[in-house]
C-alpha cells in the first residue's frame, strides 16, 4: 500500500479485496500518480489493512490500470490517525498506538 498526502480519495487495483462493490461503466476517470488518466471501473467499500492495525471500511475506487493500491493521508488523519513524515520516513500512530511506518519510493510513501 502506498500513501500520497496530494490525492482526494482512496485507489484499489484489486476489487476482489472490496466488501461493498459497484460497477461503473467509464463515466468517471481519475488522475493517477504519475500524471495518467485511467479510467474508474467501480467503487464501494474496503477495509485498508495495515501493518498492525484494518481500518474502518473505507470508499475506495476500483481503477485496475493503477499501478498501487493508494490510501491517502488527509482521510486518515480526518478519522483520527496522526500522520509524521520526517525527513524520507513516515510513521502512522492512532491513539498513540503505532500502526504503520513506511518510506519515500518512487514520489510517494511506500508503507512497509
Amino acid at each position: 500500500m502506498w500513501l500520497d498526502s496530494e490525492a482526494n480519495i482512496h485507489v484499489s487495483f484489486n476489487c476482489s479485496w472490496f466488501k461493498i462493490y459497484q460497477e461503473s461503466y467509464g463515466d468517471e476517470s481519475v488522475t493517477l500518480e504519475d500524471a495518467m488518466m485511467a479510467d474508474m471501473i467501480g467503487k464501494g467499500r474496503e477495509d485498508l489493512k495495515m501493518m498492525s492495525e484494518k481500518t474502518n471500511s473505507t470508499q475506495v475506487l476500483h481503477v485496475s490500470s493503477a499501478q498501487k493500491n493508494i490510501v491517502i493521508g488527509s482521510l486518515l488523519v480526518k478519522v483520527s490517525f496522526k500522520i509524521v513524515m520526517k525527513l524520507n520516513n513516515i510513521v502512522i500512530t492512532k491513539s498513540n498506538i503505532f500502526i504503520d511506518n513506511g518510506f519515500v519510493c518512487e514520489g510517494l510513501f511506500k508503507l512497509i
